[in-house]
């Protein structure tokens, strides 16, 4: 009799934890799920009349406003699913009125010229939202217009192109065939989503710069540099055992490393993401790109990646 009733003991017991953490995990799929919400909100909110998101530029003089076409074109491409068409639509809008007549697209600085990253990125929204916008044949010819002959890797700019379709001003920022493990990832994504295999070598290409674990032009280093390889579908899980997490960095880091890490259940990350919303569904400003003594980026931005970490998670532990 007592073995009998020390038994449903234990069992109403078991009852009570499993229901507990049903409850539990219930209420955290419905936190994130708000906070989702809450940040999609915000990003709308956050448009601007002529379909921008607008970019800030901080240097040792302070801190200027400056929209730009690359911060509009990555909100898309993170996030741009979940925006309301009517959004997506008018950001396009905003993007293609930038494009000049040669048909590529630069960083909207004075002085400065046109860009593969930009151009890429550009090319990529637009395949994906609005298709009947690509020229196939001519699109690919801009990305391809970037490639260091015979073997590559894609540069950032093209001294023939800038010759041809730009006349630099007076600027202090160096224009240079450098090579980015980060743009080279995103030239790689507007030929993925254009439906057009890149030029030979170039996936080995990009990956061998990603192991270099630098930037020139994204201030989260390594992580952008994930992040970018992973959009486009390529496993990155190899080098990110060699990352190691750091109490100094700041959401747009988080995020790309929650974004990327596809194997751990980190619900820690998540709420320190949640924790960090603001109550108007947004997340601070934190450094994006950098050039020269500056540094570019905005609130929009980072929500725009923290929403895409945290989508990214929900479809996969939710």
């Amino acid at each position: 009799m007592k073995k009998k009733f020390i038994t449903n003991i234990v069992i109403i017991i078991i009852f009570i934890l499993v229901l507990v953490i049903i409850l539990l995990r219930v209420n955290e799929h419905r936190l994130l799920k708000y906070s989702i919400e809450k940040g999609i909100l915000a990003l709308v909110q956050q448009q601007q009349a002529d379909g921008s998101w607008k970019m800030y530029k901080r240097n040792e003089d302070g801190i200027q406003l400056f929209n730009t076409v690359f911060s509009t074109c990555n909100i898309l491409l993170s996030v741009g699913y979940r925006l309301p068409e009517s959004n997506v639509q008018k950001a396009i809008d905003f993007i293609l009125n930038l494009r000049y007549p040669s048909g590529y697209w630069d960083y909207g600085l004075e002085g400065v010229p046109i860009d593969s990253d930009d151009t890429s990125c550009c090319i990529a929204c637009i395949a994906i939202y609005r298709p009947t916008a690509i020229v196939i044949e001519r699109d690919i010819s801009l990305l391809r217009s970037f490639w260091q002959e015979p073997s590559g890797p894609f540069s950032t700019w093209n001294l023939t192109t800038i010759t041809r379709f730009f006349k630099p001003g007076p600027t202090k920022y160096q224009f240079s065939e450098d090579q980015d493990a980060v743009v080279n990832a995103n030239i790689l994504l507007a030929y993925f989503t254009l439906g057009v295999k890149p030029p030979q070598g170039a996936i080995e290409k990009t990956i061998s710069l990603a192991t270099q674990k630098v930037s020139l032009w994204y201030t989260p280093g390594i992580l952008s540099t994930l992040h970018a390889l992973r959009r486009c579908g390529i496993d990155v899980s190899w080098m990110l055992k060699d990352v190691y997490p750091s109490d100094k960095w700041n959401n747009i880091e988080w995020a790309h490393w929650l974004y990327v890490n596809q194997e751990e259940d980190r619900k820690d990350i998540v709420r320190c993401l949640l924790n960090t919303q603001q109550s108007d569904g947004s997340w601070f400003y934190n450094d994006w790109n950098q050039g020269c003594g500056d540094f570019w980026g905005s609130s929009s931005v980072t929500t725009a990646f923290c929403l895409e970490a945290l989508i990214n998670y929900e479809k996969k532990f939710m």
